[in-house]
C-alpha cells in the first residue's frame, strides 16, 4: 500500500514530469506538491482531483493503490467492483497523531 505522496511522486515520475511541470498542469504550487510527496500535507479533494487529472490517473487506481478501496471481481463479471477497505486497514488519522489538540 502506498501513501498519497508515494502515489503522486510515482505517477509524476512515470509521466516524466518535473515538479514545475506538474505545477503548471495541475495549477498547484511546486512547494505544496513537494510537501504532499513527502507526506507532510494531505490534499483537499479539489487539489487531488486536479493532480490525478494532470497525472492521467483515475480515482479507482488512486483509491486501490493507496489502500482506501480494494478491488473485487464477481464471478465472470467484466467489470471490477470495489469495497471500502476493511477495519484492519488503518486510516491516515490512525497512522500518525494529529498536530491539533481538541479545545
Amino acid at each position: 500500500m502506498k501513501t498519497i505522496g508515494e502515489f503522486i511522486r510515482e505517477k509524476r515520475q512515470e509521466r516524466g514530469l518535473t515538479l514545475r511541470g506538474l505545477e503548471a498542469e495541475a495549477k498547484v504550487s511546486d512547494g505544496y506538491i513537494t510537501r504532499l510527496e513527502h507526506d507532510k500535507s494531505e490534499p483537499t479533494l479539489s487539489v487531488l482531483a486536479r493532480l490525478l487529472k494532470a497525472l492521467d490517473a483515475d480515482w479507482d487506481e488512486f483509491l486501490t493503490e493507496t489502500g482506501y478501496m480494494k478491488p473485487r471481481k464477481k464471478g465472470n463479471a467484466k467489470k471490477t467492483t470495489y469495497d471500502l477497505a476493511d477495519d484492519e486497514t488503518p486510516t491516515r488519522a490512525q497512522e500518525k497523531p494529529s498536530r491539533y489538540k481538541p479545545r
